[in-house]
């Protein structure tokens, strides 16, 4: 057609008709092409996900489809994630459990805890819940914590405690969100809720965190009593550098009298976060991982 302009990234939701769930379900997760063609991948059908900095549809960063492809190259996982503050974290994962909603964990449970707070978990529950704005006809029903499918799938929300945690069964998949920053004296609970469920449902595990000192659960799987069974990644803020941030915003960063660099951007181990920040993440910091 005379005159007409290729499709961009930015207006290829308009291209898409409503897809079955049998379509959806041939589709791989994201195809990395800067110009979608109709219907090329999950990724483009639920829509890109939006810079913060510019607000506009962007590509999945190269660290984000990095960690994507480790969790494609190995049938059991297990992963401890050690990332900077603010590099969109919470958002891949997030789409990695959608994708696997029509695949590996179509007709099973997946749970996310994201705090001790339910306030906080609702917020991502409802960041999950617009991932399937675009594809809403696949959701049986949802509420503030729980989004059921049509196929069987259940994507649940809950507190860190003990006490919501033990009993649930068909749980494929496991994501605790900043994992290390939750309001407990002693956090080895939560894990000891989660590690039968796993063992018995022979589930995936995503733990996700910028580190808080040495302590906890996050900082012993990693460092204080090593779990060879985990992959274990890093991201500090250089894997963001010419993506999210230049390379002057990111050293201003670290040169922020205010924050401890070390830990917060740099994945390293230091002192409790409480001593500048508090126990646990505010809300809008939580905000701030999600974009």
């Amino acid at each position: 057609m005379t005159g007409a302009k290729a499709p961009t990234i930015y207006n290829v939701i308009s291209l898409h008709r409503q897809l079955s769930p049998p379509e959806l379900e041939e589709q791989i997760f994201y195809c990395e092409r800067k110009v979608a063609l109709t219907n090329c991948c999950f990724t483009h059908t639920v829509g890109l996900p939006h810079n913060p900095a510019s607000l506009k549809p962007s590509p999945l960063m190269p660290y984000q489809m990095d960690f994507y492809k480790k969790t494609i190259t190995s049938t059991k996982r297990k992963f401890h994630v050690n990332k900077s503050r603010q590099m969109g974290f919470t958002e891949i994962v997030l789409r990695i459990l959608q994708y696997e909603c029509f695949h590996k964990y179509k007709n099973y449970r997946i749970m996310i805890i994201a705090g001790t707070r339910e306030k906080t978990t609702k917020k991502i529950m409802a960041r999950m819940y617009k991932l399937f704005a675009s594809i809403k006809f696949t959701i049986e029903e949802h509420s503030d914590l729980i989004i059921q499918l049509r196929n069987g799938t259940v994507i649940e929300g809950l507190p860190a405690s003990s006490d919501s945690i033990r009993g649930d069964t068909k749980i494929k998949a496991i994501f605790l969100d900043e994992a290390a920053h939750f309001n407990l004296v002693d956090d080895s609970v939560v894990m000891d809720a989660i590690m039968p469920i796993v063992r018995t449902n022979k589930s995936d595990l995503y733990l996700i965190s910028t580190p808080r000192g040495r302590r906890g659960f996050f900082y012993n799987v990693d460092e204080g009593q090593p779990d060879k069974s985990f992959h274990k990644l890093k991201y500090p803020i250089w894997t963001a550098v010419g993506t999210i941030y230049t390379k002057q915003e990111a050293r201003d960063m670290l040169k922020d009298p205010t924050v401890d660099g070390d830990q917060e951007y740099l994945c390293k181990y230091t002192t409790s976060r409480s001593s500048i920040f508090g126990d646990e993440f505010t809300e809008g910091e939580h905000e701030q991982e999600i974009y």
